[in-house]
């Protein structure tokens, strides 16, 4: 189970990589809570359960987009239920 090099293309519109980033958290059930664009970098906090987080990151991993996490952070939602935690995190499109 390796990575097909002929679907994945490069980032030419950072509108369109942070729509799929977007997506990919609604349906993970994870709520950005702030956000900010610089170049190709998107800057997130983000708030959902831990195995759905887990699961958005697979689903970040399959995007047709190259890009990698440059930065994460995670702390447990002290507000919500067991499990909830807080991300901050970029993400960093090529």
């Amino acid at each position: 189970n390796g990575l097909n090099l002929d679907t994945i293309k490069p980032a030419t519109d950072i509108i369109e990589f942070y729509s799929h980033v977007r997506r990919a958290a609604e349906r993970n059930d994870i709520n950005i809570i702030r956000t900010q664009q610089s170049n190709k970098n998107i800057t997130l906090t983000v708030r959902g359960g831990y195995y759905s987080f887990i699961n958005l990151l697979g689903e970040w991993r399959a995007m047709p987009t190259v890009c990698k996490i440059s930065s994460l952070k995670l702390q447990k939602d002290n507000q919500a239920p067991a499990l909830f935690i807080i991300a901050d995190l970029t993400l960093t499109a090529y």
